[in-house]
Order: C-alpha cells, then sequence, then structure tokens
C-alpha cells in the first residue's frame, strides 16, 4: 500500500492552511466513474422538464448561500468577495435559470424538412443523452468556471466528473454540497479530488463520452491526446496573450479605465486578461498617463487590507515567481515600469499592479501568457499594424478594438485571430450565455456556452421513416436486381433533379 496523498488549499494572502484532504485513489475514482455510468440510465431516462426542476432547485439554494459562497473563493483564490459575487454567483445564477428554461425547447425532438424523396419519407432529429461526461475546471474562477460547464451535460441527461483544481477543493466543495441540497439522485453528480496527472489517466476513457478541459496549453495538450486515443471530443479552453487595441478617436479616460479593468481584474490572473496594449501613437503619451493614474490608485488586499480593496494576491508562489521573471526580464531589456514592477514585502503572495512601457514585441512579456497584474503598452501608427501586432501571438482567446467608430471597429475585428472580439469592453463575450466561448490556435479547440450547446452533449440521431405505412410494403425501385433499365431511369432521373433544383435555385433568388 503506498503512502496516502494529501490535496491542501491554501489562503493566498497570508500563505496559511485553508483546507487539506485526502486525495482520491485510483480505486476511488473507478468506482465513482462506475457509479456515474450506472446513474446516467436513470437520469437520461427522466423528462427534460423534470431534469430542468433539479437544475431550478439549484439556482433557488444558490441565492441563500451566495455569501457564503463568495467567502470561500475569496479566501481560495483572494479576490475580492464583491468581485466574486459579480464575476462568478450573479453570472451562473442567471445560466441556471435561463438553460432550464430553454433547455426543453431546444433537446426536443426536432423535425427534419428533406428535399429528396420527401413525398415519401419523413425525419426527425433526437437528441439522446451520452452517457458520462468529465469537467476539469481551473482555480481562477473556480465556480463559474466549473458550474457554467457542469449544468450543460446535467440538462443534456448525462451524469458528471467534476475534477476541481487542486488549489480550490473548497469550493468544489461548496458546488458539490449545492447539489447535494437540490437532492440529485445519487450518482448524478460526482465531485472527484485528485492530482491533474491521475485526472488525466482515469477521467479521460471510456466510460466517458466527453471531456471538457479548462486550463493551461500544455496540460490540455496532454488531455487532447489521451481522449484522441479513445476517440473522445474534447472543449480545451487554454491559455491566451490577449491584445486590446486602442484608436485615436476613443474617450481617452473611458479607454484607459476599460484597459485597466480588463488588464487587472483577478489580479490579471484570466486566460482572456488584456496581456498586450497597443495604442495609436497620436494619443500614447496622454492614454499612458491615465493608465498609470488609474492603476497606482488601485487598493492591494494584503493582509493588512482584507476588507476594501481592488487586487488580491497571486493564486502561488509559483505564479509570483512567473510574473517577476516576465517584468524583470523586460526591464533588464529597455522596458520602464511607469508603475509598480515588484513584489510586495510581507505574507502572502502579492506583486504591484504593474505598467510597462518601452516594452518590444519579441519580449517574453508580450509573447508568453504572463497571468499577472501586469499591463504591457505599445504605440502603433495605422490600423494594419495593430492587426499585424495583435495577430503576432500563438494564442487567440478574445481581444478587444476600443474605437467610436463603427465600420473601423468591424473591418478590424474580422480581421483579429481570436475566438471572440469586444468594443469598449473586454473579455465580455464569456458573460452572454447565448455566445460561444472559444479560442484559436493554441488558446484552445471547440467551445462552451450557447443554447445549441446543450445539444453537444447529446448524441444527435436521425429517424427516417415512410410517410404512409403502406408505402412500406412497396418494392424500392433501387433494389436488385440491377438492369440497364434500371440504369437508364437513373440517369434520366437525375437530370431531371439537377434540372429542378437549378429552378427552385433561381426562384429563391
Amino acid at each position: 500500500m503506498g503512502e496516502k496523498r494529501t490535496i491542501k488549499s491554501i489562503n493566498p494572502a497570508t500563505g496559511e492552511l485553508l483546507n487539506e484532504v485526502e486525495a482520491m485513489s485510483k480505486k476511488d475514482i473507478r468506482s465513482t466513474v462506475s457509479a456515474a455510468q450506472e446513474a446516467s440510465q436513470s437520469w437520461g431516462a427522466l423528462p427534460v422538464k423534470t431534469r430542468c426542476d433539479y437544475i431550478k432547485r439549484v439556482g433557488e439554494i444558490l441565492s441563500i448561500d451566495a455569501g457564503e459562497i463568495a467567502e470561500t473563493i475569496h479566501l481560495e483564490v483572494g479576490k475580492p468577495v464583491t468581485e466574486a459575487l459579480i464575476c462568478e454567483i450573479s453570472l451562473i445564477t442567471d445560466f441556471l435559470y435561463y438553460l432550464s428554461v430553454k433547455a426543453p425547447g431546444i433537446l426536443a425532438d426536432r423535425r427534419v424538412p428533406i428535399h429528396l424523396a420527401g413525398v415519401m419519407k419523413e425525419a426527425k432529429m433526437v437528441y439522446q443523452p451520452l452517457g458520462v461526461v468529465t469537467i476539469i475546471s481551473p482555480w481562477n474562477f473556480p465556480f463559474f468556471l466549473s458550474m457554467g460547464n457542469i449544468i450543460y451535460p446535467l440538462l443534456a441527461g448525462d451524469t458528471v466528473l467534476y475534477k476541481p483544481s487542486s488549489q480550490t477543493t473548497l469550493t468544489g466543495k461548496k458546488i458539490e454540497q449545492l447539489f447535494k441540497k437540490a437532492d440529485l439522485p445519487e450518482g448524478v453528480f460526482n465531485l472527484i479530488i485528485c492530482p491533474g496527472s491521475l485526472a488525466g489517466q482515469e477521467l479521460v476513457k471510456p466510460p466517458v463520452k466527453h471531456v471538457v478541459f479548462t486550463g493551461s496549453t500544455e496540460a490540455g495538450r496532454e488531455v487532447a491526446l489521451r481522449a484522441a486515443e479513445h476517440f473522445i471530443p474534447v472543449d480545451l479552453e487554454l491559455g491566451g496573450k490577449d491584445a486590446a487595441l486602442v484608436f485615436d478617436d476613443v474617450d481617452i479616460d473611458f479607454a484607459a479605465s476599460g484597459i485597466v479593468y480588463g488588464a487587472m481584474l483577478n489580479c490579471g490572473q484570466i486566460c482572456a486578461s488584456i496581456e498586450r496594449c497597443y495604442v495609436q501613437e497620436n494619443i500614447f503619451d496622454e492614454f499612458v498617463d491615465k493608465v498609470v493614474n488609474k492603476v497606482k490608485a488601485l487598493k492591494v488586499g494584503t493582509a493588512e487590507n482584507r476588507k476594501n480593496y481592488d487586487i488580491g494576491p497571486l493564486v502561488s508562489e509559483e505564479q509570483l515567481q512567473i510574473v517577476k521573471e516576465q517584468v524583470d526580464d523586460a526591464i533588464a531589456q529597455g522596458a520602464k515600469a511607469l508603475a509598480g514592477g515588484k513584489q510586495i514585502d510581507g505574507p502572502g503572495y502579492f506583486f504591484q499592479p504593474t505598467v510597462l512601457v518601452d516594452v518590444k514585441q519579441d519580449m517574453r512579456i508580450m509573447q508568453d501568457e504572463t497571468f499577472g497584474p501586469v499591463l504591457p503598452i505599445m504605440a502603433f501608427h495605422d490600423e494594419e499594424e495593430a492587426i499585424k501586432l495583435a495577430n503576432d501571438s500563438r494564442y487567440g482567446l478574445t481581444a478587444s478594438v476600443w474605437t467610436n467608430d463603427k465600420r473601423r471597429y468591424e473591418e478590424v475585428a474580422r480581421r483579429l485571430e481570436a475566438g471572440g472580439i469586444s468594443q469598449f469592453d473586454h473579455m465580455f463575450t464569456g458573460s452572454f450565455i447565448e455566445l460561444p466561448w472559444q479560442g484559436v490556435k493554441e488558446s484552445g479547440m471547440g467551445y462552451t456556452h450557447t443554447l445549441e450547446g446543450l445539444r453537444k452533449f447529446t448524441f444527435g440521431k436521425p429517424l427516417l421513416a415512410d410517410r404512409q405505412p403502406y408505402l412500406g410494403k412497396l418494392t424500392r425501385p433501387y433494389w436488385y436486381p440491377y438492369s440497364s433499365i434500371l440504369a437508364k431511369s437513373v440517369h434520366t432521373g437525375s437530370d431531371f433533379l439537377a434540372s429542378l433544383t437549378k429552378t427552385k435555385t433561381r426562384l429563391c433568388k
């Protein structure tokens, strides 16, 4: 028998131990997977409306427990309670109710008109649950990114294996409590607490039918390779190095406020944070001055100031070192820190909110994901240069274009290599359930969210039937035996169908 491994949750503001739980063994995980597979039969057989009622109940319980959950997020991740309520809990409350209302219509059988043999045949699509779905979630938005992915397969009739980050096991437990209080049947929702390597081995293979992974590009690549061995579909939401483009027709103070928020939210620990800011050269100096003043005014929530603050700590010593190394490397190559630039002394993993100028496109700070409160700013001359700089990245999660000119916004946005583009806001597409959350290049594959996203957790099966029962008793002319008469008839019929299709096309125009 090997030594039992524990998973520790650390308060990043103080370095103190918050929680320590025993990691599940391989045997424990396999037992849980079997329970999920068994429960999938009865859960998937329930009417969609019944499953929706369960999820609505989760929403009602969340409204009661919101404050307690926000406090847990605050302790584990370091973000302000207000930020947890706004960016995590309120959005999920909306998701729970809205999806519960829409799911019955989206998952209902759907008639499909067919143009060929439509007189004889009728078709429809039916949406059957897949079975077991794995959700692997990160620590930076431990509630929103988890619940936002868990809801979909549950409504679709699948059972869920949910693996939270090892750094946010307390939040994972809170999510488990929500579903227990809602009285979901045993085995429908299953919390898996284990190291990431074990999750990759045990949760990305049959009987699992779909995997949703949110995390680093490196870990996502391993999950994709593992899933490919078993032909399991995956959705990967991975790293980012998001660009914001600021043009000279904007209100500079307004744009500066929005850019600072997009760069510093959650201490910059968002895959879709603004990590590169490109500003038109004729407003560069004024824009930078305003950004620096706004960043210097931000309140950092150190151990002495944990009630009223804007920016919390980085999540770990490891993440703090990554940020320090990138900033130090940029400064060593000639960049200037006009605000911040250093670790904050004292307990916890705090780094000063930082603004860098005189950066170059080939610096690590402009190429590698930082995941910290750092905003590097470069000047550009015109639209072409701005687009070229923004697209010069192996990542492509989201981007933003700050201009009052709607034509310019749309033309630039269409050419940016990113999964979603916002005007006068950043990373905002993830807040709207109707829009896909997705990345291109090394930022991921597949998508999450959208109303139609419910169907991806089902198997869409076409059913083709005869319109009239007696037609089923007629011998089909295309059956055996073949003959020259049949060949000539098919040839003539094909020409007729082609001409008919051309006529219909002209009429449609």
